[in-house]
């Protein structure tokens, strides 16, 4: 598993990786129609990939690494599935999105997806990230540090549906990569 920044090639197959995700994932906390209008109308024009502020990233698998027709696949060539996406609004310290392929769930796509934005954070300087985490994610950010400060609704429409998508606030301290080695040492050897 490769982990890139996201090209103008990538956005296609990233706007159908999140709409599956939102609609299959997003069942697990949410009902049918909430998880609908939540995967919405998404088209490579969401994704900004000339914002300034924004870095996108994508995790691809190797070219002989594919898992079927309902995945989706890399165009750029070289490459195989597009097992996940995930962007940072540095201007905002927010984690705006983090999203696996339901075909990839489980396998820690997302948690390479996320080292990569910290890590990114970390080197423009922010002490913090927060993210507005679905209900079905809260559990992946906890397991990364991330604690829920509140909670919050936005209102989603898609697929000709709208409906309240109830999420947490959820924030993160970002020490520096050789304290958060030592952090960890320690917590590990208190137990």
């Amino acid at each position: 598993m490769n982990v890139r920044r996201m090209t103008d090639l990538d956005r296609g197959a990233v706007a159908n990786l999140h709409r599956r995700s939102a609609r299959e994932l997003g069942a697990e906390a949410y009902d049918e129609e909430t998880a609908k209008a939540w995967a919405g109308d998404r088209c490579h024009c969401d994704y900004d990939l000339a914002d300034a502020d924004s870095v996108f990233v994508v995790a691809v698998t190797s070219p002989d690494v594919t898992r079927g027709p309902r995945v989706e696949r890399s165009p750029g060539g070289g490459e195989g599935d597009v097992a996940g996406f995930a962007h940072l609004d540095v201007d905002a310290g927010e984690v705006a999105a983090v999203y696996v392929s339901p075909t990839y769930a489980g396998e820690g796509v997302g948690s390479m997806l996320l080292s990569q934005l910290e890590a990114r954070a970390r080197d423009d300087g922010l002490e913090s990230l927060s993210v507005a985490s679905s209900l079905n994610a809260v559990g992946f950010y906890e397991h990364h540090d991330y604690a829920v400060t509140g909670s919050t609704s936005f209102e989603t429409t898609g697929n000709g549906v709208t409906a309240t998508l109830d999420v947490r606030v959820m924030e993160k301290s970002l020490e520096p990569e050789v304290a958060s080695v030592q952090s960890a040492e320690a917590r590990a050897t208190s137990r």
